[in-house]
């Protein structure tokens, strides 16, 4: 009780999404985020500084990962809706997986929203 709630590791199959984007994650210097679709660089969404707290918690656990793997930020993470209807955040770097339904539907809102965006290129961003 009152402890830390850890994100949700979670082995759900990637096989057969029913989508799936590639996007990197770029940390501004007014502490901001910017999102952008591997194919191409278009920016599909931002995070205002000290906003998303539970997107910005994922990507932080995500990160993390690959500065003990020792293995470059460069490469871009996958977003997939799963053929259960799930969203999952992988990285094929380190093999790691998050389930993004574990915390409620606000914050899978939130990657669902990414989803869209990247799929299709007039889709409103979130702000």
């Amino acid at each position: 009780a009152g402890g830390r709630r850890e994100l949700a590791d979670s082995t759900p199959s990637l096989a057969d999404p029913r989508a799936s984007v590639q996007l990197w994650f770029v940390d501004r210097a007014d502490g901001g985020v910017d999102v952008l679709a591997a194919n191409g660089g278009r920016k599909i969404a931002e995070f205002a500084p000290a906003s998303n707290g539970y997107a910005r918690g994922v990507l932080r656990s995500m990160a993390r990962q690959r500065r003990l793997s020792d293995i470059d930020r460069a490469p871009p993470f996958v977003l997939l809706e799963r053929a259960d209807g799930g969203l999952s955040l992988h990285d094929p770097q380190t093999g790691r997986q998050v389930s993004l339904d574990a915390f409620g539907p606000d914050n899978r809102r939130v990657f669902a929203a990414l989803l869209q965006a990247a799929i299709e290129p007039n889709h409103s961003p979130l702000t």
